[in-house]
């Protein structure tokens, strides 16, 4: 008869068919785990190695770290909320006053442009990157300053009278015409294009006092003529007008050059009227020179408006 082994009697007498129901016996969700043991590690059972004690634990950490649990979890929350709430004002605080400041912060004068020689059209170019500038910022304003040549103001005589035609005939809005001003003569002739912005201060500079750009005139010089040049605009009524009025040390001398007595007269007459009827120059300032001569560089009939210092008459 055989000789029934039990299990749970004799435990050394067990062969392969009677570890693997051991096994299930013991622990059968990890049966590969155990064969793979030795006899006396499986006899040996650690409750901290046991996937149920490290489930357990992993549960209890969990629940520990809800901040809802405690109450020293729910103070912790609320401390962080209060400090995070706490930096987030301050860092508002702080932006809010660098951007008041740069607000506050007064802007200042644009040079948009700077020239000392330039032809009619140079001119004209110049002046259509200034209105561009001007149209470009909004509120602002623009300045020209104009420093003469102390003992030769024609050539900045001659640039105000550009820039002014140039406004006339490219028709821009008077919104963007600039303020023009004669600065102290200098040694050398420049022109300076100024944006204003809205707020900000003029640059700083000495304006010309009345009469001061023709004090170290010694000699007349040509203006301008009735037809002017093939690009340059010819002589204006009203820059003469208020040349004279700004400088009560020269005078206005015209000079009709015509081949008839017929054409000199009729000249003279016109610009007398124009001059003294409607631009109010006093009678007494101009004198004018009819002339037979034609110019041997420019042989044509035409009408010369001259700057006569008056301490040289």
């Amino acid at each position: 008869m055989w000789q029934t082994t039990s299990l749970r009697t004799n435990r050394a007498s067990v062969n392969l068919g009677d570890r693997t129901v051991q096994q299930k016996l013991l622990k059968p969700w990890n049966m590969e785990q155990k064969q793979r043991q030795g006899r006396h590690e499986r006899n040996n059972y650690h409750p901290r190695k046991s996937s149920v004690f490290n489930q357990l634990i992993k549960t209890i950490i969990q629940k520990l770290l809800k901040p809802w649990n405690t109450r020293q979890r729910r103070a912790d929350r609320m401390s962080l909320l209060k400090f995070l709430s706490g930096s987030l004002a301050l860092l508002f605080l702080i932006l809010a006053a660098s951007s008041l400041s740069v607000a506050q912060e007064k802007q200042k004068a644009i040079l948009v442009d700077e020239f000392s020689e330039a032809i009619c059209d140079e001119v004209g170019a110049r002046l259509d990157n200034f209105v561009t500038q001007l149209h470009q910022n909004a509120g602002s304003s623009g300045l020209v300053l104009i420093y003469p040549k102390a003992d030769n103001p024609q050539t900045a005589l001659s640039f105000e009278d550009r820039i002014n035609r140039g406004f006339f005939f490219r028709k821009y809005e008077d919104e963007y015409r600039p303020k023009i001003v004669y600065a102290k003569p200098a040694n050398e002739i420049k022109v300076q294009f100024w944006l204003i912005p809205q707020g900000a201060d003029e640059p700083e500079y000495t304006a010309a006092r009345q009469g001061e750009m023709f004090e170290k005139v010694n000699k007349p010089f040509l203006y301008n003529t009735e037809f002017g040049g093939e690009e340059c605009p010819a002589a204006s009524p009203a820059f003469m007008a208020k040349m004279v009025a700004l400088n009560p040390n020269i005078d206005l001398h015209i000079i009709v050059r015509g081949k008839s007595a017929r054409y000199r007269n009729r000249k003279m007459n016109k610009w007398l009227s124009r001059l003294v009827t409607k631009e109010k120059i006093p009678r007494e300032r101009i004198r004018v020179i009819l002339s037979r001569n034609l110019e041997a560089d420019y042989p044509y009939e035409n009408v010369e408006f001259w700057m006569v210092p008056i301490k040289k008459h």
